[in-house]
């Protein structure tokens, strides 16, 4: 068996260990002398250093969580923390999950989470600057970004496809050759092409929300406008029962504190995140957590 059906063979057989596969492809690169190629496998085995650009589908949205503590022994644990009560310089921040760690580390990761949500702390000073702007009368103690795991292992299954879909695109190129090598009908140039289209490009990308573009694009809710708030949020699947509910809470919290939801509606919000995370709403929870939040900074005449 050559070099490039044995990679097939191993990205196809979920039992095949990714990293040894990922130095199958390392040969493979020497052999074909691409260093855009090499790159990439040394950076999937070893990591992405800080000063080095992360592909696309190594980066996830997520939702944030915090325990918070108020007066007279009051305090929320585990609250969503919506995206609109942080400053916009630090959402994009806060709303993404990076992974940098090497496929092995991955794999190691998801391995021992025992399907608990995996957990990324925020940094200390954005928690200081926050703290009082999130709910009504309570400060925000510790915050944290919360994923799936399962948004790992769609990672790790995005490197296994892009190899899988760049060996089959080589040896399409040079279906007789013995040896995988440069020639005449698989140029260096050939094999750039393959490399930038099937392992650089986007396909495979399994940042969550990407479906729900056009959804935040086409949000218009004028300020006091309930009518068109209740619109908008059943036009995104929220059921009848939960917009009365939100309007009972807008009733009693007519004004914001600040540049926060007052506690009701930031209780309805959280209540509303959750479900979408139980999968009683059709959307993943860093977006649904942001649609809510921009809609609810829309009728309030917040800043967005």
């Amino acid at each position: 068996m050559g070099l490039l059906q044995e990679i097939q063979s191993g990205a196809v057989d979920s039992k095949t260990d990714l990293a040894t596969l990922l130095r199958k492809c390392r040969i493979l690169a020497a052999r074909l002398k691409n260093e855009g190629f090499r790159d990439w496998v040394m950076h999937e085995l070893d990591g992405y250093p800080a000063d080095a650009p992360v592909p696309d589908y190594r980066k996830t949205r997520c939702q944030c969580y915090g325990h918070f503590g108020g007066a007279f022994g009051q305090g929320l644990r585990n609250a969503p923390i919506p995206l609109m009560c942080i400053p916009e310089g630090w959402r994009e921040t806060v709303s993404t999950v990076v992974f940098r760690d090497g496929v092995s580390a991955l794999e190691d990761l998801v391995a021992h989470s025992h399907g608990q949500v995996l957990r990324e702390d925020w940094p200390a000073d954005l928690v200081a600057i926050v703290a009082s702007g999130i709910y009504e009368e309570m400060n925000l103690g510790q915050a944290w970004k919360a994923v799936s795991p399962s948004s790992v292992v769609g990672m790790l299954n995005t490197v296994r496809n892009r190899i899988l879909n760049f060996v089959l695109e080589i040896e399409c190129a040079a279906p007789d050759s013995a040896e995988v090598t440069l020639t005449p009908d698989l140029t260096a140039e050939k094999v750039a092409n393959v490399f930038n289209t099937y392992i650089m490009g986007n396909v495979g990308n399994v940042a969550a929300g990407s479906a729900h573009i056009s959804q935040e694009a086409t949000l218009t809710v004028p300020r006091g406008d309930w009518e068109s708030l209740a619109t908008y949020l059943k036009s995104i699947g929220i059921v009848e029962a939960d917009v009365s509910d939100l309007k009972d809470a807008v009733r009693e919290e007519p004004k914001t504190s600040g540049d926060g939801f007052g506690k009701r509606v930031a209780s309805w919000i959280g209540r509303m995140t959750a479900k979408s995370a139980q999968g009683a709403w059709n959307v993943t929870t860093g977006v649904a957590s942001n649609l809510l939040a921009r809609a609810l900074a829309q009728y309030y005449g917040l800043p967005r």
